[in-house]
This record gives structure tokens, C-alpha cells and sequence, in this order.
């Protein structure tokens, strides 16, 4: 057997089989979008500065912006182009990206509802396509797929590098240690299998979730990653927090890191 005799496609959607990860309905994200728009979509945020820093709008018109949150991406380069738009499936999420833009004085910022699985037939295509942070889809081809079809020019994303979203002493001490989820090997390989030439380049930022005020405050945020914790999780994370609070490491790493993953529509292969 060799490399091209491996169907990745196949193999991330059995990858994300044995993960049984359930995705979180849009009312999740609903609750959470005033406080992304604080935190992700801050225009001083090192992921934020970093993503951005990596994107060339030469020659770019339009920007699609998929998993757009409260327009992190979107928002943040409408000023350089002559029109940009949003896609999310959850309405609080664009409720924000909204207001965003008009205290912004953005008028060029068109915002779509949708999901990974909706149809995109009326979303328009544009110069530069992003997805950021919003890739861990049940599908990887048909997402890949789907992000190139739309993209005129180039295509920019990233993708987690660790298995685990949770900081994996936390899966540990609540026994929930698994294989995880898929990482970006996937679709860098997928892409290549597509006839795509992908560039990979990684960032580095402060993890969000790494800040921790209090044990209420702890016990939420790993709830609403890991779903509702049983009253054995609840004590072993009590017991996590209280050896860890006042510890020489941080109760949750500091740093996350993503894969950024582009490529170039005028450098495919035929």
C-alpha cells in the first residue's frame, strides 16, 4: 500500500465516528456570541492580528466569510474591499456581526444564515474565501469542496493540531480520555487529493478559555464543551480545580494552536 491508495475522506468521517462528537445546536452559539465578540473578534486578538497578517487581498474584491461568528474575519477587512459577506447558522451570532457593522459604519456587509449541510446555491462567489475556526464538520471533503467552488481567487482556513479541544488533564481527571477528534491532517491530505496544493503554516495565540475566575465560572465552561458532566465528573473536576488553583501551571493551558491551511485557486492541479 501506498499514500494515494488511502481514501482520507473516508477515514476523517470514521475518525469523527469514533470521536461521537454531537454537534452543539445554534442556540449554543447564540449565548456565547456576545462574549466571542468581546474576546475573538477583537481587532487587538493575537489570533485575530495573526489570521490576518497571513491573508493577501491582492487583487481581491469580495470576501466570503463561513463560520463568521460575530464577523471576526469578515468585519475586520471590510474597509479594504468593496463588499464582504457572512455566514453563520446561528442567528445570535449574526445579530451581533450586525450591530457590529453599523457601529462600525460598515454598509458593504451582507450576512447570510446557514449551516456547513444547507444548500449554498444563493451565496455568492467571492475573490477570497475564509473559513476560521469553524472547520470541524462532519464532511470534510464536501466542506473543502464547497469552500474551493465558491472561492474566485484563494482560499484561507485552520484547523485544530491537538486531538482535544479540552485540555487533556481535565479528560484525565474526568476519565474521558479518547482518541479524539480529527486534526488537520485530514484535509491537508484531502486537498491533495482533490488536485489542490496546500500551504500549511501554524498560529499560535492565548487560549480563550484559559482564564478562570472561579470554580462556578470553571465547572461552566467544561460543561459546555463536554456536555453535561455526571456528579463522579463534577467532584473529580472540583477536586482538579482545588489542587490546581494556587499550582505552579495554569489550570488550563495558555496557548492553542491551529493549523492554517490555504491555497492558491490559479495553482491547482489538472
Amino acid at each position: 500500500m501506498i499514500i494515494n491508495d488511502i481514501d482520507f475522506a473516508t477515514l476523517y468521517k470514521n475518525h469523527m465516528a469514533k470521536a461521537g462528537r454531537v454537534t452543539k445546536p445554534a442556540s449554543s452559539w447564540d449565548a456565547k456570541a456576545e462574549k466571542m465578540a468581546e474576546s475573538c473578534a477583537n481587532p487587538e486578538d493575537e489570533y485575530l492580528k495573526k489570521f490576518l497578517s497571513m491573508m493577501d487581498l491582492t487583487g481581491a474584491e469580495t470576501l466570503l466569510d463561513i463560520g463568521c461568528g460575530p464577523g471576526t474575519i469578515c468585519l475586520q477587512v471590510a474597509d479594504r474591499l468593496k463588499h464582504v459577506y457572512g455566514l453563520d447558522y446561528s442567528a445570535g451570532m449574526l445579530a451581533v456581526a450586525q450591530r457590529r457593522a453599523k457601529v462600525m459604519k460598515q454598509d458593504n456587509v451582507t450576512l447570510f444564515q446557514r449551516a456547513w449541510d444547507d444548500s449554498w446555491d444563493s451565496i455568492p462567489e467571492c475573490d477570497i474565501v475564509v473559513a476560521s475556526r469553524s472547520t470541524l464538520v462532519a464532511d470534510m471533503a464536501s466542506a473543502l469542496k464547497k469552500l474551493n467552488d465558491k472561492a474566485r481567487l484563494r482560499v484561507y482556513t485552520t484547523h485544530t493540531i491537538d486531538p482535544h479541544f479540552m485540555d487533556i488533564r481535565i479528560l484525565r481527571a474526568l476519565g474521558r480520555e479518547s482518541t479524539g477528534l480529527p486534526n488537520y491532517i485530514y484535509p491537508l491530505n484531502i486537498l491533495c487529493q482533490m488536485g489542490i496544493n496546500p500551504r500549511l503554516d501554524y498560529i499560535y495565540s492565548r487560549n480563550c478559555q484559559s482564564r478562570v475566575d472561579s470554580y462556578e465560572e470553571f465547572e461552566k465552561s467544561i460543561s459546555w464543551s463536554l456536555g453535561e458532566l455526571t456528579e463522579s465528573e463534577q467532584n473529580a473536576l472540583y477536586a482538579y480545580y482545588q489542587k490546581g488553583k494556587d499550582g505552579p501551571e495554569p489550570l488550563i493551558s495558555p496557548l492553542r494552536g491551529w493549523a492554517f491551511i490555504s491555497w492558491d485557486k490559479t495553482q491547482t492541479r489538472r
